[in-house]
């Protein structure tokens, strides 16, 4: 049974603050990576599972069950609000071994931007990684590492 990460839930370290739409349902489980912030930026967030394969917005699941279950494309000047991407394998369905997350300016509004987003990863519902990242556009971000037992 897949639970949801609560509408409404605040996330530091972005400025400013943003939070998931409380219209918005996100699905979670095993393993939960969720991308949140605020302006007109298209980000995309990536997770690379134990076998290798990568959840994205060209690959929005895997054969393992994982999925990217909301993308966020927001438009240049329209939805400058707060955004989410998340992706996440259903209790039960989470291989074991070791994961890796990153986060893609994929596009900028304004040339030269930079954005502000906030990346959190839970594991069997326990926040793993929260973390604040400044990407310039067209940059990558760190991968982050994280394992599930």
């Amino acid at each position: 049974r897949e639970s949801t990460w609560s509408a409404g839930t605040m996330v530091e370290g972005c400025a400013p603050t943003s939070t998931v739409p409380p219209d918005l349902e996100l699905g979670s489980g095993d393993v939960q990576a969720t991308l949140i912030w605020s302006g007109d930026s298209d980000m995309d967030l990536h997770v690379i599972e134990p076998n290798g394969e990568e959840i994205f917005y060209s690959s929005k699941s895997s054969s393992t069950g994982g999925s990217l279950d909301h993308d966020d494309i927001p438009e240049c000047g329209v939805a400058t609000g707060d955004h989410v991407e998340n992706i996440f394998w259903p209790t039960g369905a989470a291989p074991i071994g070791s994961y890796s997350a990153s986060v893609r300016f994929y596009r900028a509004c304004a040339s030269g931007a930079s954005q502000s987003v906030h990346l959190t990863v839970r594991v069997n519902g326990q926040v793993v990684i929260s973390q604040a990242i400044t990407l310039t556009d067209g940059a990558t971000s760190e991968m982050f590492a994280f394992s599930t037992t």
